[in-house]
């Protein structure tokens, strides 16, 4: 086994994956089990053989079937979404329901969050596998928001590492999180406010 350091899913987690197939070049595209699902990773740096240890798989290097199933569950993005946050504006939940990210098996999808990070989630679950289809793994971003506190404070995750560049990426040449040890990692902040950025660009009005 070959161990890789992966980075996959919309917030640019890194984790370390085994891969029976060794040399994966940098930047290759991976299908990788995570945590949350199956779906889709970039191998960013080989990582430290620790043959003691379990961790995820490295399922296979992504093929073109792959990368075009992964094209067309990004098509049910939006829709899942506005799906997911109708039952939010019926309900009480303390949540604000920021983005979907669909994964590549089918079945699940994450649903990124502001609000509390320990939350029962389990009363949601069925009425959003009913609604939408798929099974949510729920990953909450930015500070934990307690229940004294508001769900929309969003100061965290609107300034990132403060070296970020206009288009709100990271700045590698200039000190900013895109420098970190390795050149991989980047910084949680600016992922999410590049995520929330993003859902303001392509969100229409709640209905």
């Amino acid at each position: 086994m070959t161990a890789y350091h992966v980075e996959y899913g919309q917030m640019r987690h890194i984790g370390r994956f085994t891969a029976e197939t060794p040399e994966l070049p940098f930047g290759q595209m991976v299908v990788v089990e995570s945590n949350r699902g199956v779906e889709l990773g970039r191998v960013v740096a080989p990582a430290p053989d620790d043959s003691t240890s379990t961790h995820p798989k490295i399922l296979r290097a992504a093929t073109e079937q792959d990368l075009t199933r992964a094209s067309e569950l990004e098509a049910t993005r939006n829709s899942r979404f506005d799906a997911c946050r109708k039952i939010f504006e019926d309900g009480v939940w303390p949540i604000e329901p920021i983005d979907v990210e669909p994964l590549l098996d089918g079945e699940r999808a994450v649903l990124y969050y502001f609000g509390p990070h320990q939350l029962d989630v389990s009363g949601l679950i069925g009425l959003l596998r009913q609604s939408c289809g798929v099974l949510f793994v729920f990953e909450p971003v930015g500070n934990d928001v307690s229940d004294d506190e508001p769900v929309d404070d969003h100061s965290d995750a609107d300034h990132g590492c403060g070296s970020c560049s206009s288009d709100g990426s990271c700045g590698s040449n200039g000190g900013g999180c895109g420098s970190s040890e390795g050149g991989h990692g980047g910084c949680s902040t600016c992922a999410v406010s590049d995520l929330v950025a993003k859902r303001r660009r392509t969100a229409g009005p709640a209905v």
